[in-house]
């Protein structure tokens, strides 16, 4: 008996063609929109972090105790290289990287501004965070006498340098003493990180130790990379209790700006996904309400030769799940290509680069997918259209069959 009432569901549905067709639009497009904001909102929050963990601190980094509050090279690891060496064969650690950071001033005859002069090794920072990918206009290299630099294009902008240009920094070494280098910019590098692209000079480490006078075993800072991020803190706790005379500190708690883009992310997509559910409840509602008014008539009847209202009530939320089905699959189909589409080429927003930039986001946006996506629209859709149907449902239930057929 309850597949003629499916029958009849579907039937209906093609008799109303129009305003079905309508619903499973709305649907399908709301859900589309939605897909899209919120897998592009995550992209774009995902890659940001990751430019900023890439370029800088990885998912750990250790410090000297008070470093991170005088940036001064009196705060430095002093035995850097050694625990270096150790830290490679931690559980749960990928790439290890040292750094010697000093702050100084950048000049030229015209200009000068404060910048970090930071001593990498290339190879460790390609393998860390794909440094040489990231270079925008010549070559990571440092020269024959090693006094070749990379600078972010923010700095290089702001000082009028291009590739090719000699520049001065200047800053205190561990003596106490004003020293100044000269540098050649070799290299641009673009890192989508305003803390790099702003502020950073890279040489090679060896010159950068030369320069500031610090032990050759000296560092001011040691990134790690951390393959699983459930262990991120494990490993940072169990490097701490090594280390106890060291300042180990996660990513989060060094940048905690990401903790509430974080939380800013799940309230914005919550909103989105309380909106849209709240359009398809009012569409379906609308359409269902409608519908069951319009067959008052045929309900009565059915009900005088003995149709039960649960039977009613089975071909009403048959047409209603039925409804909101076809629209899920069409909304996931459109959403899904939507975020494919965005996933591969991104969303290009040049225009506003240098707006973006402050906030430490790319101009080329790029979404992400995830099955929870789906999966999560997927229930709110069919409890959105289950409610919606609350009303028409109490309306035909209290229907007395005789004062509908005599009425009309």
């Amino acid at each position: 008996m309850y597949k003629m009432f499916f029958k009849m569901a579907v039937m209906n549905l093609i008799r109303r063609r129009r305003s079905s067709l309508l619903v499973i639009l709305m649907i399908g497009l709301s859900l589309a929109l939605m897909l899209g904001l919120i897998g592009l909102y995550e992209g774009m929050m995902k890659n940001a972090t990751k430019a900023l963990l890439d370029s800088d601190m990885g998912e750990v980094s250790i410090y000297a105790k008070e470093y991170r509050l005088y940036e001064s090279l009196d705060y430095r690891i002093k035995d850097a290289k050694a625990i270096e060496e150790k830290l490679k064969a931690y559980e749960g650690v990928g790439q290890v990287v040292s750094r010697v950071v000093q702050r100084g001033l950048v000049s030229t005859a015209r200009r000068s501004k404060q910048a970090y002069l930071i001593g990498i090794d290339l190879e460790a920072e390609e393998r860390f965070g794909e440094l040489l990918k990231m270079m925008k206009e010549g070559s990571a290299q440092w020269g024959k006498r090693e006094l070749g630099c990379v600078m972010g294009y923010k700095l290089a902008k702001d000082m009028k340098l291009k590739v090719g240009t000699r520049v001065i920094y200047s800053s205190q070494s561990i003596s106490g003493e004003i020293e100044s280098i000269a540098l050649r910019v070799k290299g641009i590098i673009k890192r989508d990180n305003p803390a790099i692209d702003e502020r950073v000079i890279y040489v090679s480490k060896g010159t950068s130790i030369e320069f500031s006078k610090i032990e050759a075993q000296s560092r001011t800072q040691i990134a790690l990379r951390i393959d699983d991020p459930v262990k991120v803190e494990s490993v940072r706790e169990k490097i701490q209790s090594d280390y106890p005379h060291l300042d180990v500190k996660n990513y989060k708690e060094l940048i905690p700006m990401i903790v509430q883009q974080q939380e800013m992310m799940d309230v914005f997509n919550a909103i989105t996904f309380l909106i849209v559910m709240f359009v398809v409840f009012i569409g379906i509602f609308g359409v269902m309400y409608v519908s069951v008014l319009e067959r008052l008539r045929e309900f009565g009847i059915l009900m005088a030769v003995g149709t039960t209202y649960a039977k009613l009530r089975f071909q009403i939320i048959m047409e209603v799940l039925i409804l909101s089905f076809i629209g899920y699959l069409l909304g996931s189909l459109l959403g899904w290509m939507l975020l494919k589409y965005w996933e591969v080429w991104g969303m290009d927003l040049s225009d506003f680069a240098d707006a973006m930039q402050e906030f430490g986001l790319a101009a080329v946006m790029h979404a992400t997918i995830k099955l929870s996506y789906f999966t999560t629209t997927f229930w709110g859709i069919v409890i959105a259209a289950m409610v919606s149907i609350i009303i028409p449902l109490r309306r035909l239930k209290k229907l007395k069959p005789i004062e509908v057929i005599q009425g009309d």
